[in-house]
């Protein structure tokens, strides 16, 4: 199974590195749900349109008075203060959205660091493969070929000239290796129609993890590299 594997992957909500699937499923509930707060709308719109009348006037009153008590405040707030203000307007705190990060480039500056015998190079006892994986799904061909479809127009380079895709299976008998090849290879062939099968030394492996419900999807170049990211191997 998955003794001595480690899959590194993000699992912030703001972290995906593809916008999130649709399923037919999940269109066909998202619809359902749109149209059950359509009719609900309608029926209550009526009423709250009553209400909005009725409330009118005196919210408008409301307003009227705030905003001469806010002018106001805000008139005696600044001869108090103005000594005090800065010259300058102070800057908008930077947006709290970080870089995305690509779990890829970890494994790269890890096995950088383990060819040139770094002393930073990881190793471990209990450890002995660690697999980038920068998407998942639920572990069916539908959201397999959504989910690899998105990943492979962001990452497959157009010029690639050779592919492959390496999956493996645990726990998982529900889905068959060779539809998750044929419809990965399909997906590679219609992006990058010029690129061809080749099992040793591709220019780019579609890395396919599987897990009993759970899918784990990557694209590396030079996979080679990485000796099948075994961080034991020579």
């Amino acid at each position: 199974g998955c003794r001595g594997t480690i899959f590194v992957l993000c699992t912030l909500p703001e972290c995906h590195l593809i916008q999130p699937i649709k399923t037919q499923y999940m269109q066909s509930k998202e619809e359902a749900a749109n149209e059950c707060n359509r009719q609900a709308e309608g029926s209550d719109g009526q009423q709250l349109e009553k209400l909005r009348k009725k409330q009118k006037i005196d919210v408008a009153a409301i307003h009227v008075e705030a905003e001469e008590t806010e002018s106001r405040s805000s008139k005696v707030e600044a001869s108090k203060l103005s000594p005090l203000l800065p010259s300058e307007e102070q800057e908008a705190p930077s947006s709290p959205n970080a870089c995305v990060w690509d779990p890829i480039v970890t494994i790269q500056s890890i096995f950088h660091d383990k060819n040139n015998k770094s002393i930073s190079a990881p190793s471990s006892r209990f450890v002995t493969r660690i697999i980038p994986i920068q998407a998942t799904c639920f572990a069916s061909e539908e959201e397999i070929r959504l989910t690899s479809t998105e990943l492979l127009k962001k990452y497959l380079p157009r010029k690639a000239k050779t592919f492959a895709v390496v999956q493996k299976r645990r726990l998982c008998n529900g889905l068959k290796g060779s539809t998750i090849i044929e419809t990965i290879a399909a997906i590679v062939l219609k992006i990058a129609p010029g690129c061809k099968v080749q099992l040793e030394k591709p220019e780019i492996t579609v890395w396919v993890e599987v897990c009993k419900t759970l899918c784990g999807i990557s694209v590396v170049e030079n996979a080679d590299k990485y000796h099948n990211f075994n961080l034991v191997a020579n």
